[in-house]
């Protein structure tokens, strides 16, 4: 979901090729979405990662950032969310990489990156071009998301043994803590608020049975405090996005 929350882009297959659609949402589905790139197979954007793309929104709503391949490498791509132009293309010479995440003020992507069989986070600074490591441990680490003020990011982890959970990294020390504790599966965070103090942080959980969005909120992040259920679908939910001021979920 778009940070404003009126638009929304996903992946589809509905083609002949893998694409990125963006819609307005209040327009959907009465009118179409737009196809705005396509693994088109040219050098400069073969396919979207085969190893797990995902998207994020840059803070002004005008540029989505996906894990692309190209030239036969893992790379970040940055494109207008227009008309899927290729602004952008890091590439951190990983094994494989997924899962991009745009800090609210513009400046950093986070990301999966896989290096030597190890998954952990790396962040990419767009003003400097630098890419450095922010886990490097034997634990599963994924989806990163950062809270409003960009001093917490917030991703899942296997390292407590007991499947998967959310937990926080404070980007100033480097510091984790754990911030659920369920033996369900806790994946996919999300943060969406005007500030630390009073954001919510959104996540999908199977804590209940069928998987639905729960939320924690404030800066205790804690699950002794028993986190709020969000959605209560039959289907049960796969993934969610909160808009940046919270208001809307995806």
């Amino acid at each position: 979901i778009s940070p404003d929350g009126t638009r929304i882009a996903w992946f589809s297959d509905k083609g002949t090729r893998q694409a990125l659609w963006v819609g307005e949402i209040a327009k959907l589905p009465a009118k179409s979405a737009k196809e705005v790139q396509s693994g088109a197979g040219m050098p400069s954007h073969e396919s979207f990662s085969p190893f797990r793309s995902g998207l994020d929104w840059s803070s002004d709503g005008k540029r989505i950032a996906v894990a692309a391949l190209r030239s036969g490498r893992n790379v970040v791509q940055i494109l207008e969310a227009r008309n899927g132009r290729v602004r952008k293309t890091i590439d951190p010479k990983l094994d494989a990489l997924a899962n991009p995440a745009w800090s609210f003020d513009g400046r950093y992507l986070a990301f999966r990156g896989l290096l030597d069989g190890r998954s952990d986070l790396w962040l990419h600074d767009l003003q400097t071009g630098t890419t450095r490591r922010l886990t490097d441990d034997d634990a599963e680490d994924d989806e990163p998301a950062f809270s409003p003020s960009g001093t917490m990011l917030a991703f899942t982890s296997d390292r407590s043994g007991n499947g998967r959970d959310i937990w926080i990294l404070d980007m100033t020390s480097g510091a984790l803590r754990r911030a659920t504790t369920d033996p369900a599966d806790d994946t996919r965070p999300s943060w969406g608020g005007p500030s630390d103090d009073s954001a919510t942080l959104a996540f999908v959980s199977d804590r209940c049975g069928l998987p639905q969005v729960h939320a924690l909120s404030g800066t205790s992040l804690s699950d002794t405090i028993r986190p709020r259920p969000l959605t209560n679908l039959l289907s049960g939910v796969t993934s969610a996005k909160l808009s940046r001021d919270g208001s809307r979920l995806a």
